[in-house]
């Protein structure tokens, strides 16, 4: 996957983290309201009749290897709203970047996870193909200042992904062709969480840190990073998309509260369940 951005310049099951359950805990109260977030930073707006390039993104389109030129790639603001095609060939990729050096995120964009960060885009996927199951028409990948970060696919019926080689990790059934949608990314500690509105189970699972082959090319290795886009010669999609913003997640003290109330219940529970089974053992001696 990381060949398209060529020319950029433990043992055992892991055991639940508190910052997951603190994570997931402010996710389950969010249906509330209770989340006091800063304004928004707009990185694009697609009202402006701009392409992302026009307001600080990098553009890069190319066939079935980086030194290709793409066959049918279209990109185009229909005056309130981006159409992105890299259908027919499969082999076309083309997308946008936020790179360190290049084209930074602008000042007050900090995607600091020990702070706490949230991303969203909002986007519509009118048509998907893949020919593996491992790769997505549509990807959001997100690095933060330490370079740990969560790459996810789109396809038309799901959101998914990617594990540390880059195959089909957890996933969220979701309609995203329905319509323009706005789709949150927020991190906290070592944990995602992705979801819409509607999404009856929101994606939760730990951030990533990818491999890289070391050079300055291979956006994997960077630190700072946000792509949108087509990556993969082995998928194709039609997409709307209309807004990329970030905000510094800020929940409110109630809601830290309960949040922090759910992830110790669910520490005791667990402490509990421990308790008990050891006690079974210990009868059965």
């Amino acid at each position: 996957m990381s060949a398209f951005f060529g020319q950029f310049s433990g043992t055992g099951r892991r055991q639940i983290g508190w910052r997951r359950l603190l994570l997931i805990g402010l996710l389950l109260l969010a249906g509330g309201g209770s989340v006091a977030q800063a304004m928004p930073i707009i990185l694009y707006n697609s009202t402006t009749g701009q392409k992302p390039q026009d307001q600080g993104w990098f553009y890069l389109a190319t066939g079935a290897t980086t030194f290709d030129p793409p066959q049918s790639v279209i990109e185009n603001n229909l005056g309130n709203t981006m159409l992105f095609d890299t259908a027919d060939p499969i082999t076309d990729r083309a997308g946008y970047s936020r790179i360190p050096g290049v084209t930074p995120v602008p000042p007050g964009v900090v995607l600091d996870r020990t702070l706490g960060y949230s991303l969203s885009i909002n986007v519509q996927i009118t048509n998907e193909n893949h020919n593996t199951n491992d790769r997505a028409g549509w990807s959001l990948i997100v690095l933060g200042h330490d370079n740990r970060g969560i790459e996810i696919g789109f396809w038309e019926d799901r959101v998914f992904a990617q594990s540390t080689t880059f195959t089909h990790a957890e996933e969220a059934l979701y309609d995203t062709t329905a319509a323009i949608t706005n789709y949150t990314l927020s991190v906290f500690g070592d944990s995602y969480a992705f979801f819409a509105p509607g999404m009856a189970n929101p994606m939760v699972g730990p951030l990533r840190q990818y491999p890289s082959n070391g050079f300055p090319s291979d956006p994997y290795g960077l630190s700072n990073f946000i792509f949108v886009g087509d990556n993969t010669s082995s998928a194709e999609v039609q997409a709307l998309f209309t807004q990329v913003g970030y905000s510094p997640v800020v929940p409110e003290p109630s809601w830290w509260w309960g949040a922090a109330s759910l992830a110790a219940a669910v520490l005791c529970g667990r402490h509990a369940t421990q308790t008990q089974r050891a006690a079974r053992i210990h009868s059965a001696a």
